[in-house]
């Protein structure tokens, strides 16, 4: 499941994810100054820029936060027996992303 926050037509605005068991989100990327913010589950994102043959893995849990560069690529997985779910907080932009659905392994 997805969830958009539009916050008052303002400068700001956030974006929800639940990543069931067992599934991943697909490759995507942004802009500069997305945050992603783990609230529950664990798991891990593998994230890369465009043309580069090695990934850095970036482990998360929940309360760990962190920020791919722009337009970096990153494809979430979850580990955990739980649900896991994400927070995107970033500024107002476009998304250059393909598809925000779950894709079962």
């Amino acid at each position: 499941m997805n969830l958009m926050f539009l916050l008052a037509n303002g400068n700001m605005h956030a974006h929800t994810s639940e990543i069931a068991t067992g599934t991943y989100k697909k490759a995507h990327h942004h802009e500069a100054g997305a945050h992603i913010f783990t609230v529950s589950g664990k798991g891990y994102s593998l994230l890369w820029m465009e043309g580069e043959q090695d990934f850095i893995r970036v482990d998360w849990y929940p309360g760990m936060i962190f920020a791919p560069v722009d337009r970096q690529f990153h494809q979430h997985f979850t580990t955990s027996q739980r649900l896991a779910l994400s927070r995107l907080d970033r500024r107002r932009q476009r998304t250059l992303s393909a598809d925000p659905e779950e894709t079962r392994l």
